[in-house]
């Protein structure tokens, strides 16, 4: 899978543009030494959908990371509503989805891989919590 440089929602617009551009530089060169790379596509503010999926071709398998929107109703609403408009634009045949595995509905072709790692966290810090009570 490509690159994951974080797209925060409140961070500056330029800084998300850097970042989209270095997951697409580093996948494009990953490609060119015949690295076979799935593309990433972040959860972003409307105005850079077009800039995620530039690139992308159509019909092909791609990936999301679900991971943090499970709990935040505005980022589960733009996560499906970019969703819809990424599976109307591109037409992905599969999409894997890793992180959360309850943030994306209504789509038939998505394959969930749940995050253990984020459980393995939780469960250090609930530990060390209850030690120290």
């Amino acid at each position: 899978i490509m690159p994951d440089f974080s797209v925060y929602y409140d961070m500056p617009i330029h800084m998300k543009q850097w970042n989209i551009y270095r997951n697409k530089f580093i996948a494009a060169y990953m490609q060119k030494h015949g690295i076979n790379v799935i593309p990433n596509i972040q959860i972003m503010d409307v105005d850079l959908w077009n800039d995620a999926i530039s690139g992308i071709e159509t019909n092909g398998v791609i990936a999301v990371n679900c991971g943090g929107v499970k709990r935040r109703y505005f980022a589960r609403q733009m996560l499906n509503r970019q969703m819809e408009y990424i599976c109307s634009v591109i037409n992905p045949i599969k999409v894997i989805c890793y992180g959360s595995d309850s943030a994306i509905h209504n789509i038939d072709n998505a394959i969930y891989f749940k995050n253990n790692h984020i459980e393995r966290i939780r469960n250090v810090q609930r530990n060390r919590i209850a030690t120290k009570l």
